[in-house]
């Protein structure tokens, strides 16, 4: 009976955003982290950039679950009163093993002055890159119309990057598609799932409030609240550039023999303002149902809270 309550629960869980096997390996992951952080603290603290290498084999049932067999986190280290965690996976780094599962490689860049309650911010961290890893892993063999995106918006950025400085609202838009990205999405939801086990609030309205506190909910609000104002001040020309190069790209990189374009500058505009409205949407509410499962309430009543909701949707609806 508890074998069929806890696969119910996986299931349900799961439907709303939060992959049980990334986050319990993340827990792990971040465990090892600090150990071997704390083992060469000594030697490590002295003010100087030290690159540590932290590295975590996967037990068989998450094996089979993420298709990963080892995580490598490689840590640039420094001791300072000025504490900064940032990061990423290094996607181009993975690697096939003769097991059929994955190397994959994380960057963690640390500076701190004190290894204790360091906890929670890598957990969530872990969990969000971890999550960009194994959604990756999943698409290696298939296609996929988010990693094209993905590509497409990243090398426009580059290409046109006079552009973009003399332009902010480009960089404002391309910034909104980065987040509108379904695997950006899923990573939040993940993120957020890993920030809301260090969150103690009362009620849901306290949580959401403290949920603020970090970018997967503010990501959401800053999507739904994104609108074309400043894109309807740029000149056509440069509009009409940045739409050709964006195209361009996304055939570059497509899959597919004839990828779905819009060549008309304001319908593509107009496209991405629906695109990203949408995800901020999406991605709010997969948050406000784990704040609701967090509470062991039903997720109408977090709508209910009129503080919560009209912080992140306004007027929205």
């Amino acid at each position: 009976m508890e074998t069929i309550r806890n696969l119910i629960k996986k299931i349900l869980r799961e439907v709303h955003g939060k992959q049980l096997s990334v986050d319990n390996f993340s827990e792990i992951v971040t465990k090892d982290i600090l150990e071997k952080l704390k083992r060469d603290f000594d030697k490590i603290n002295d003010g100087h950039v030290w690159e540590v290498i932290s590295q975590t084999y996967t037990m068989e049932e998450i094996k089979e679950d993420t298709k990963l067999t080892l995580v490598k986190i490689k840590i640039d280290f420094k001791f300072s009163d000025q504490f900064n965690l940032s990061g990423n996976f290094l996607q181009n780094n993975t690697v096939l093993l003769d097991d059929d599962g994955y190397e994959v490689v994380i960057k963690l860049n640390l500076s701190t002055n004190n290894l204790e309650n360091l906890f929670p911010s890598i957990y969530a961290f872990m969990s969000h890159e971890l999550n960009h890893a194994f959604v990756h892993i999943k698409q290696i063999k298939g296609k996929s119309k988010a990693g094209t995106l993905n590509s497409a918006n990243k090398l426009t950025k580059g290409e046109l990057g006079v552009l973009f400085s003399k332009n902010p609202s480009l960089k404002e838009f391309s910034n909104m598609v980065y987040l509108s990205n379904p695997f950006e999405v899923q990573a939040r939801v993940q993120q957020a799932a890993a920030e809301l086990k260090h969150i103690a609030g009362v009620n849901a309205n306290e949580t959401i409030n403290a949920l603020l506190g970090y970018n997967p909910l503010r990501d959401a609000k800053l999507m739904i609240a994104y609108n074309l104002d400043n894109i309807n001040k740029t000149d056509k020309e440069t509009l009409d550039i940045f739409v050709k190069k964006f195209n361009d790209n996304i055939k570059l990189f497509s899959k597919e023999e004839n990828p779905k374009i819009i060549s008309e500058t304001d319908k593509f505009f107009e496209y991405w303002l629906e695109v990203i409205n949408l995800s901020g949407d999406k991605l709010a509410k997969k948050i406000f149902k784990l704040v609701a499962d967090k509470h062991s309430i039903h997720e109408g009543f977090v709508y209910q809270q009129a503080d919560a909701y009209y912080k992140i949707f306004g007027e929205y609806f």
